[in-house]
């Protein structure tokens, strides 16, 4: 479970970097940047599952 949290932790940060990236934002298709902005939203709501998880786990 904390691999699984580690690797979303890691799809969070990657698809924030590119979305913080204006060159990539401005030059990247609108299709392109709503999808990494889907796997920005979706990674971080599975991230907080796991969380969710690994505390009901421990407590």
């Amino acid at each position: 479970l904390r691999k699984e949290i580690q690797l979303a932790e890691n799809r969070v940060k990657a698809a924030r970097a590119k979305l913080g990236n204006q060159s990539f934002v401005e030059r990247a298709p609108a299709q392109v940047v709503r999808a990494e902005q889907e796997k920005e939203r979706s990674s971080l709501e599975n991230l907080k599952l796991l969380q969710e998880h690994l505390r009901q786990i421990i407590d």
